[in-house]
């Protein structure tokens, strides 16, 4: 069994080590890959010197998450990679976490993806944005499970966890491929979960396995951009192969009944616009219809550069 791990680093020299020195003491090997984003605090010096046998992909520009994983990805897949864990630079694993979850995948191989438990930093409590996804589900099932660690229900299928820590089977990336260049940052991991269930795989959460997460523990972020996170929404939801788009232009027309009513007002014209923009955005149309079909979509840019 080949096992690779694939991290993506932009300046995180705070986190690198941990991160690094956890993978190192997996109780099953793990290959690694970084690639980095073009860090300029001293990341790629650290590896360099602490981390020579660590495959190291050095880009000079910011690829964004998902097209810098597309690149580990591809070289972990050509190198007859059985498993793909995905690590954020910021999180680091217990020394059984791998191996427990590909324990677990080999019980339930329809999962695409199945991911740890997500703690904070501190271990003391789960990571605020993952506890929303995990509630979702059968909440007494899951108490049970984390004061007891029961086992009652080792693997919960979910509607979402983000891509902090995914270990991806080589038969989902073999089906949906990588992860969609129309995100750059935020986003891809939700697109690469409806892509996921499109072709029939579910995703899970690993109740015996934890990871640290040391990201602000925040209820949101004031200072987002309003239009901006309306066009993320709005361009997930358009690349969801689930979705019908004959749906989505209804509810176009829709927004231009509810718009001549508000007279232009700016209110409802951002987002009848950002929504039309969208709709008429022909690469984007390409990229959903690819997906649509099995491949290795997106881990090689050189063929996918045509689109």
């Amino acid at each position: 069994m080949t096992v690779y791990s694939i991290i993506v680093t932009f300046n995180g020299i705070q986190w690198i080590q941990k991160c690094l020195d956890s993978l190192q003491k997996s109780t099953i090997n793990t290959n690694v890959i970084i690639i980095d984003n073009g860090s300029t605090d001293g990341t790629i010096e650290y590896i360099e010197t602490h981390f020579p046998k660590i495959h190291f992909i050095r880009s000079s520009k910011n690829l964004g998450f998902g097209s810098a994983n597309n690149s580990g990805i591809k070289f972990a897949y050509e190198n007859n990679a059985d498993y793909f864990f995905l690590l954020n630079q910021d999180a680091w694993i217990e020394p059984d976490t791998i191996e427990l979850l590909i324990e677990a995948h080999k019980n339930n191989t329809q999962f695409g993806i199945i991911s740890p438990i997500h703690l904070d930093g501190t271990g003391k409590q789960l990571d605020f944005n993952f506890a929303k996804y995990f509630v979702r589900i059968n909440p007494e099932l899951i108490l049970s499970d984390l004061i007891f660690r029961a086992g009652i229900k080792k693997v919960y299928e979910v509607p979402f966890v983000n891509a902090a820590a995914w270990l991806i089977s080589r038969d989902c990336i073999s089906n949906v491929g990588g992860f969609s260049p129309v995100f750059f940052h935020y986003g891809e991991d939700d697109n690469y979960v409806h892509r996921l269930k499109y072709h029939g795989f579910k995703i899970g959460i690993d109740s015996s396995t934890f990871i640290f997460h040391d990201r602000p523990q925040k209820r949101g972020n004031k200072h987002f951009n309003k239009l901006l996170l309306t066009k993320r929404s709005k361009t997930i939801n358009y690349s969801n192969p689930n979705l019908n788009i004959k749906l989505i232009k209804k509810l176009l027309f829709e927004l231009r009944i509810i718009r001549a009513a508000f007279i232009h007002g700016p209110i409802m014209r951002a987002p009848f616009e950002i929504l039309n923009n969208i709709l008429q955005n022909s690469k984007l149309k390409k990229y959903r219809t690819k997906t649509m079909g099995k491949g290795l979509h997106f881990i090689d840019p050189i063929s996918e550069e045509n689109l």
